[in-house]
């Protein structure tokens, strides 16, 4: 029986969507990791303590995923757009 390959697509989305509201909560996250990592390595904070702390990077890109899909669709210009790639979200309007 053969077997199927993985196949990874990718998109592109042009122009570049930035929300800074967004990009703010994953710096903080990242930011504080940072910190974590600091006094973990310093001695300030023992490992039960960092690991309470959990994974701070992926908690930041989650909660950055979270933001953008949430106020993406506000934030693409739909007139921007070729007529053959119009979003469904844009023709409604």
């Amino acid at each position: 029986m053969a077997r199927a390959s993985p196949v990874f697509l990718h998109f592109k989305v042009d122009p570049k969507v930035e929300i800074a509201a967004c990009l703010d909560i994953w710096t903080g996250y990242d930011k504080e990791a940072e910190q974590a990592d600091d006094d973990f390595r310093s001695g300030k904070i023992d490992r039960k303590a960092y690991d309470r702390l959990g994974d701070l990077r992926q908690k930041g890109e989650d909660a950055y995923k979270r933001c953008f899909t949430e106020r993406a669709e506000a934030a693409v210009p739909c007139r921007s757009k070729p007529a053959g790639a119009i979003p469904a979200f844009c023709r409604a309007q």
